[in-house]
């Protein structure tokens, strides 16, 4: 209990160091809440196209037979 006391004494001493301290963690903090709504927002696009969407390819035929026509899958 003593040494928390004695950093925070330390960390409030200076009122232009606690400023940064408390900059550098609203910093971090805002950070890291904006990584994780990109990221749960870029899981569940991906998982809302991966419902809809399905590959569309293109085959061609090349041989004896060739269709005069392409086929879209």
């Amino acid at each position: 209990m003593l040494s928390i006391r004695n950093g925070f004494a330390s960390i409030f001493r200076k009122p232009l160091k606690a400023a940064l301290f408390i900059l550098i963690l609203a910093v971090i903090s805002a950070l890291l809440a904006v990584s994780l709504s990109v990221f749960s927002a870029v899981r569940g696009y991906l998982n809302e196209c991966g419902s809809f969407f399905r590959t569309i390819v293109q085959a061609e035929y090349f041989g004896e037979f060739y269709p005069e026509a392409y086929r879209f899958d």
